[in-house]
């Protein structure tokens, strides 16, 4: 039977690179305004309120879906920690 290797140094990665773009995704609206002041025209500034708006709904799905995998990934990482563990204890055959 094979061995199943886990990389817990990959998987502690991916927790963190999945919080960071949840952080990313969660700040846009606090940026809105920041680029209101960037757009120049006011046609471009309403086009681009029309876009947050709409993209308003697909982000909170996004959001729960960023938030979903990443419990996912912190819980295999305590599973694979914790059976790990209880094996180095294990007695030896």
């Amino acid at each position: 039977m094979a061995d199943l290797r886990v990389d817990d140094g990959l998987l502690a990665d991916c927790e963190l690179r999945l919080s960071r773009l949840h952080r990313e995704f969660r700040d846009l609206d606090a940026r809105r305004a920041d680029l209101a002041g960037l757009l120049g025209s006011r046609e471009v500034a309403d086009a681009m309120d029309g876009f947050f708006d709409n993209w308003t709904h697909y982000r909170a799905k996004l959001l729960t879906a960023l938030e979903t995998v990443g419990t996912q990934v912190a819980q295999t990482r305590t599973t694979f920690r914790h059976v790990d563990e209880r094996l180095a204890g294990a007695p030896h055959r």
